[in-house]
């Protein structure tokens, strides 16, 4: 008996959708190549999609901002976001967005941005 079939035929094949993230660079990764990936996005040479700028928020607000702009990523098939957390003695939000991020389960990676997008007080 034969045990074996496509992904096709056991969910039907109109609901079935391949979508290649904009990152794709081959189905087998080298390490250099996820190197290039990560050098990319430190770079700021991955065009992020959406910002959200966290300035005069609360914990909870940026919090739901956050979440709401990862979700909207994720709806829109979009894999880099910026958020500009603040940098400084004051910048709290800085540790906490750092936590989110680390814990949330769609965020594969996350770095502070450029210089030129904001440096320490932004990540992508």
């Amino acid at each position: 008996m034969d045990n074996q079939t496509t992904i096709g035929r056991l969910f039907g094949e109109d609901m079935i959708t391949f979508v290649i993230p904009s990152y794709q660079r081959a189905y087998s990764w080298t390490e250099s190549e996820c190197d290039k990936l990560f050098e990319d996005l430190k770079t700021g040479k991955l065009r992020w999609f959406e910002a959200v700028d966290l300035h005069g928020c609360t914990v909870e607000q940026a919090r739901a901002a956050i979440l709401q702009l990862i979700q909207m990523a994720k709806d829109e098939n979009q894999n880099v976001i910026k958020i500009v957390h603040g940098k400084g003695p004051e910048a709290i939000l800085k540790t906490y967005v750092n936590g989110w991020l680390r814990q949330h389960r769609d965020v594969l990676a996350f770095v502070s941005a450029p210089e030129n997008q904001g440096g320490t007080g932004a990540v992508l």
